[in-house]
């Protein structure tokens, strides 16, 4: 298992379009046990725990859905393959 912090926005992102639902329930599981608390203080991170093989399956529809939806006519991100790009660099940071 690898271990990834991602903030909220991000998470809610992966849950509402991911199509995996054993990766759904990581998910939702994530957002209710595993917010990253400093000092006391809740931020808007959480830690999100995930297999190889769950990664694999969140990078490939995360392309798919960029290829599809986050691409301008002009071949440049729009700003949902913007967001889409920053959520992938999640999963390459390891």
């Amino acid at each position: 298992m690898e271990k990834f912090i991602i903030n909220e926005t991000q998470l809610i992102f992966l849950e509402k379009n991911i199509t995996n639902t054993e990766i759904v329930k990581i998910i939702k599981e994530s957002i209710k046990k595993n917010k990253i608390v400093i000092n006391g203080n809740a931020t808007n991170r959480y830690y999100l725990n995930l297999s190889k093989k769950d990664v694999e399956i969140i990078l490939n529809e995360l392309t798919l859905l960029f290829t599809l939806k986050g691409i301008k006519e002009n071949g440049e991100p729009n700003i949902l393959g913007l967001d889409i790009e920053n959520l992938i660099d999640v999963f390459f940071q390891k």
